[in-house]
């Protein structure tokens, strides 16, 4: 019986612990301040009010934030698609993010009139810009566009070095155009904490030409 019980424990229990992983847990403390919401041109992330729908992105800021890294603490995951190369660190904030809404002041279609919530027709993305060249590199990593907001404030906590070689942005890029593409329109982004708090941002007149 002991040899038996010894057996599932090498082909049961081993394998997976060997699948398990350390994730590090990072809780912050936020005092948000206040949102800015820029729109620029993806292609050179220069500000413009005039630009290609492919081109249009909001990136979105906190430039007074405060952010401190309260604890680190690291722990073993398992799971059956817990392997070590898939193991991301886990941040938690306080207050922690309610929601992100993003609404138009005119009709941006039929189906969303002025003030409705265009959230779910936008995506996140991240972009790099290298300050020698100006060298623009960008990815969709998600369609949540909070962790675009958590990446905001986890880059406040580590301010970047004298030597920095590239400028960041954390972007919201919408995958509907409007309907008109000849009206200007103006986007304001809402973000509530849990404490309720909300910081909003309007972005100048844009034109899609």
């Amino acid at each position: 019986m002991k040899n038996k019980l010894l057996l599932a424990f090498i082909f049961i229990i081993v394998p997976v612990l060997l699948e398990g992983c350390c994730e590090d847990v990072h809780k912050y403390q936020v005092v948000p301040g206040n949102l800015t919401a820029t729109v620029y041109n993806v292609t050179n992330f220069e500000a413009q009010d005039t630009l290609a729908f492919d081109d249009f992105c909001i990136a979105i800021d906190f430039p007074e934030a405060d952010v401190n890294l309260l604890s680190q603490v690291g722990r073993l995951s398992f799971g059956a698609s817990a392997y070590a190369t898939s193991c991301a660190d886990i941040n938690e904030f306080t207050p922690g993010l309610d929601s992100v809404t993003i609404t138009a002041n005119r009709d941006y279609t039929e189906d969303y009139p002025a003030g409705t919530n265009l959230s779910h027709l936008f995506t996140a993305w991240y972009y790099s810009v290298e300050i020698a060249n100006g060298q623009v590199s960008g990815n969709s990593y998600t369609s949540v566009l909070r962790q675009a907001v958590e990446n905001v404030f986890i880059e406040k906590a580590y301010p970047p070095s004298a030597n920095q070689l590239y400028l960041y942005y954390q972007v919201f890029k919408p995958t509907v155009p409007p309907s008109a593409s000849g009206e200007p329109v103006i986007f304001t982004v809402s973000i509530a904490f849990k404490d309720g708090t909300v910081a909003s941002s309007q972005t100048v007149p844009v034109t899609f030409a």
